[in-house]
């Protein structure tokens, strides 16, 4: 069962509250999001450490360009550790 976030910005939390508040289905489906968001950015920033492209990580990975584009969405849902692990060791 989540527990309900707490922001530092009082904006964001207030926002939250009114939003989300104590709905557990909410509360879910935000950390849900945020994982989404959170996987997204991490192999968006991986793969720019790296200096590579997304066709070229694509490549390494041995997937398509597209795929790596749909990955570095905020709204894919379909992240995967095995994904995350293909491209953290490429």
């Amino acid at each position: 069962m989540p527990t309900k976030r707490k922001f530092e910005s009082v904006a964001v939390q207030e926002l939250y509250d009114e939003l989300i508040g104590d709905d557990v289905a909410s509360q879910e489906e935000f950390e849900e999001e945020l994982v989404n968001i959170e996987a997204a950015q991490l192999i968006h920033d991986m793969r720019t450490r790296a200096g590579l492209s997304q066709r070229a990580l694509a490549h390494k990975v041995g997937t398509s360009a597209s795929a790596i584009n749909r990955l570095e969405s905020a709204d894919y849902e379909g992240h995967t550790i095995a994904m995350v692990r293909r491209i953290a060791t490429a």
